[in-house]
């Protein structure tokens, strides 16, 4: 995963559901950052989001686990994330403000109300 060079949140994903990413997505390209999305390798996803965070050059992962969303720091313990919520795609309200917020903990502006 060293491979990641470029400032960017990365999303690690299994079987997500789709619009809740798509949400996701817009909401951190609102707030001008870019997003990388690789897909999961294994099954302890909040053991994965943190690694993610770990190796994002800007600190920050998000994990999407179906309808289970983790936003994680890397400054953060690995079972301390910022978010862990189950979101479903008519929450779209809800996916959008994961990645707005994703955008803003890196820009240290205050994190939007979901």
């Amino acid at each position: 995963m060293d491979e990641y060079n470029k400032p960017c949140i990365i999303i690690v994903i299994k079987n997500p559901e789709l619009e809740v990413l798509r949400q996701i997505l817009a909401g951190i390209e609102e707030e001008g950052m870019l997003a990388e999305v690789i897909n999961s390798k294994g099954l302890d996803y909040l053991n994965e989001t943190h690694n993610v965070s770990r190796i994002s050059r800007l600190g920050i992962g998000i994990g999407v686990f179906g309808s289970r969303v983790i936003l994680h720091y890397n400054k953060l313990r690995e079972n301390n994330p910022i978010k862990d919520a189950i979101i479903y795609g008519s929450d779209l309200k809800g996916a959008r403000s994961i990645g707005n917020n994703a955008a803003r903990l890196y820009k240290v502006m205050p994190l939007k109300d979901e």
